[in-house]
């Protein structure tokens, strides 16, 4: 029997002792109103706790596999994570030694027989001091937060201001087409 119609039963079961308590016999001979005894209930009773162990038993037991699984998903994972980590690496690494490749032989551009690999150069703004020491004019001020504001500085520096700790970067990159 599924769980859901052990669950049925004992709601059924539990309706039975509801209606059993609720609703009141009479003795047609005599008129009286009889309420149910405890050994009218009994045999209902027994079955609910019988049928209640029974599902907290199937409940357990797919508490305990649940909890086997999400172990093993979290060693996976874990071991998943690593695995990205290395290949990431590699990327990296493989990026920067064509990237030195190019540099040292002064190209911009490779075409091969299927890749076409091609160098190109972006400005940055590099901070190099904590953003308190930088000019106000300079700063974003969140309600929580305050953080350099790039595009002014940026703005500042190519037209000749110098600004202590901060300077313009060059980046180099490698793009795979």
């Amino acid at each position: 029997m599924s769980l859901y119609h052990e669950l049925k039963q004992l709601s059924d079961n539990e309706q039975t002792i509801f209606d059993l308590m609720t609703t009141d016999v009479i003795d047609y001979d005599t008129g009286e109103v009889i309420e149910p005894s405890e050994e009218d209930l009994a045999p209902v009773l027994d079955e609910i706790n019988s049928e209640s162990a029974l599902i907290i038993e199937h409940l357990a037991e797919g508490i305990l596999e649940s909890e086997a699984r999400a172990k093993f998903l979290k060693s996976r994972e874990q071991e998943i994570a690593l695995k990205r980590k290395r290949v990431e690496s590699r990327i990296i690494w493989a990026k920067e030694y064509i990237l030195n490749i190019m540099e040292v032989k002064q190209v911009t551009e490779i075409k091969g027989d299927t890749l076409k690999f091609k160098l190109s150069r972006s400005k940055y703004v590099d901070i190099q001091c904590p953003v308190d020491e930088l000019p106000d004019a300079y700063i974003k001020i969140n309600p929580e937060t305050k953080s350099p504001n790039k595009i002014e500085l940026a703005k500042a520096l190519k037209s000749g201001n110098l600004i202590p700790g901060v300077e313009i970067g060059e980046r180099s990159k490698v793009n795979i087409k």
